[in-house]
């Protein structure tokens, strides 16, 4: 939590991130969590670099200069916390 006690984080950088898999395939993911990026066209991954590289930056170009991402919640806070 911020210190407002809200549960997101403000960032100000890039929030995804390209990365080649061992298949030598390319994965757009979020840099914070390493799980694969998602949009309207599926889970981006098994792209070539030219495609991950368009994808991220159009990714990280919609979140803005100022994004905000939801802080994940604790797997050990009641649910009265989370």
């Amino acid at each position: 939590m911020n210190r407002d006690g809200l549960g997101y984080i403000e960032w100000h950088e890039p929030v995804y991130g390209r990365r080649v898999e061992m298949d030598r395939r390319w994965t757009v993911y979020h840099v914070f969590t390493g799980i694969p990026a998602e949009a309207g066209c599926g889970r981006m991954t098994g792209l070539s670099k030219a495609e991950a590289t368009i994808k991220m930056m159009s990714l990280n170009s919609h979140a803005g200069a100022r994004c905000i991402v939801r802080a994940p919640s604790s797997p050990y806070a009641s649910p009265e916390t989370a």
